[in-house]
C-alpha cells in the first residue's frame, strides 16, 4: 500500500504540536531534573515524528505499519493535546510567548507537581518508543 502525505499529516500535527509544547515550555529556564526530563522527552518525540514522517514519504511501508503508526500517533497526540490545553491558557495570559523569563519561569514551575511531569514523560515516552519501533519495521 502506497502511502501519500495527505494520510499522514496527523504526524506532522502530531510532531508540530510536541514542538510547539517544547518551545513553550522551554521558556521556563532553571526548571527541576523531572521538568528538563520532559523537556528532553518532547524533543525525541518531535525528532522520532520527523523521521517517520520522512520514512513514510520515502518508502511505501507495509499495512500494518502504516495501522499503527496512525494508532499510536493518535494516542500520542491525546497526551499532547491535555498537555497543550493545560499550558495554552497560561501562556496567553503572559502575552503569547516568549516573556523573557521569570513570569513564564514561575508559572512553568508551579502548573506541574512531580508525579504529573514523571507521569506525562513516561506516557510520552512510550509513545516515541512505539513509534520508533514501526519506523524500524518500515526499515527491515
Amino acid at each position: 500500500m502506497l502511502l501519500t502525505f495527505n494520510s499522514f499529516g496527523d504526524i506532522v500535527t502530531a510532531a508540530d504540536l510536541a514542538l510547539r509544547i517544547f518551545k513553550a515550555l522551554n521558556d521556563s529556564t532553571g526548571s527541576s531534573f523531572e521538568y528538563q526530563c520532559l523537556l528532553a522527552e518532547l524533543n525525541a518525540l518531535v525528532h522520532v515524528l520527523t523521521l517517520i514522517d520522512f520514512a513514510v514519504r520515502a518508502t511505501p511501508l507495509r499495512a500494518d505499519v502504516i495501522e499503527g503508526v496512525h494508532a499510536e500517533c493518535a494516542r500520542a497526540r491525546v497526551v499532547l493535546d491535555k498537555l497543550w490545553e493545560r499550558i495554552r491558557g497560561y501562556q496567553r495570559s503572559l502575552g503569547g510567548g516568549r516573556t523573557g523569563g521569570s513570569s513564564w519561569r514561575k508559572i512553568g514551575w508551579g502548573l506541574f507537581k512531580t508525579n504529573d511531569i514523571v507521569g506525562l514523560r513516561t506516557q510520552l515516552a512510550a509513545h516515541r518508543e512505539t513509534i520508533s519501533n514501526y519506523l524500524m519495521a518500515s526499515v527491515l
